[in-house]
């Protein structure tokens, strides 16, 4: 996704940014497992798609409208062409429109049973959803910022901020999402942010505790705090969560042996492995491969 990595490389906490783009995928495509320190909120306009969040999958009926919390682990993969829109806002755009949230008020699922809401049962969500998927048009956002006039340029981002917070707002109001003060505040999310893509993008080469504290750029005490708080996880159990869902992907998607995802996770032995994935779902490795086929 082109506008993430551009949203990603300029956001500050301490600034107000916020989008809404459509997209097209076909069949067979995927987006990798991924996190950010921005909030997010994925609806399926058409078609179908698995959906990856927090080592949980989700097959998604259309109209689907997901959240995303900053540091949430997810991704997807499509089973049909899909349609999307997808929404993102920083902690400082809540904050900008919110001026009794401090760093520390976090947005949340009401509940953790499952990350979405069915658009189609809700007319206000209905409606706030089909007036921002007007605005959603990627081509006029990247192709006609340069031709619109101050006036329609100012307009056009005060039209989205205005529909972004009503659909926020109609969100709490049918209690999918909720504010809660944390122990943590958004900066603090931001400094785990690429350690964390780190971790998934190379799951053979966990850092130690000691380097990922330098990493986050905190205290060795204060990391492994923030880490248990912000992620629900100790480091080490994170890393290992993280060490099997890839091991689930390649005994499910490839034909590498049980030897090669050994190492292909950073694992030194196969006993080991094979421990770790049994004390997880109670079988081997093999016995869920075979299950599974």
């Amino acid at each position: 996704m082109e506008y993430q990595n551009t949203f990603q490389w300029k956001e500050s906490i301490a600034n107000s940014y916020h989008s809404c783009w459509r997209y097209r995928n076909e069949a067979g495509s995927c987006y990798p497992l991924h996190c950010h320190a921005y909030y997010e909120l994925s609806m399926v306009t058409s078609g179908k798609r698995q959906a990856h969040c927090n080592g949980c999958t989700y097959e998604t009926p259309e109209a689907s409208l997901f959240f995303f919390a900053p540091l949430t682990i997810h991704g997807y993969a499509n089973l049909t062409d899909v349609e999307d829109m997808i929404l993102q806002f920083s902690p400082g755009f809540l904050r900008a429109n919110a001026t009794t949230a401090s760093p520390n008020t976090i947005l949340k699922l009401s509940s953790e049973e499952k990350p979405y809401i069915c658009v189609s049962e809700i007319p206000s969500l209905r409606e706030a959803l089909a007036s921002l998927h007007e605005l959603c048009n990627h081509a006029a956002q990247f192709q006609q910022k340069d031709t619109l006039s101050l006036n329609q340029s100012i307009r056009q981002n005060m039209n989205l901020s205005m529909r972004l917070i009503q659909l926020i707002d109609i969100l709490i109001e049918e209690d999918f999402l909720t504010f809660q003060e944390e122990e943590h505040s958004h900066s603090d999310l931001a400094a785990l942010d690429p350690l964390i893509n780190r971790l998934l993008s190379r799951p053979e080469q966990m850092p130690a505790m000691e380097e990922a504290a330098k990493m986050a750029n905190v205290s060795y005490y204060h990391f492994s705090r923030l880490f248990k708080k912000a992620t629900g996880f100790n480091y080490q159990n994170y890393c290992n969560h993280l060490r099997l869902q890839r091991a689930e992907e390649l005994l499910l998607h490839s034909n590498l042996s049980i030897s090669e995802i050994t190492a292909a996770i950073g694992m030194e032995t196969n006993s080991g492995f094979t421990r770790l994935f049994k004390r997880a779902y109670g079988i081997s490795p093999m016995q869920y491969r075979r299950k599974q086929t």
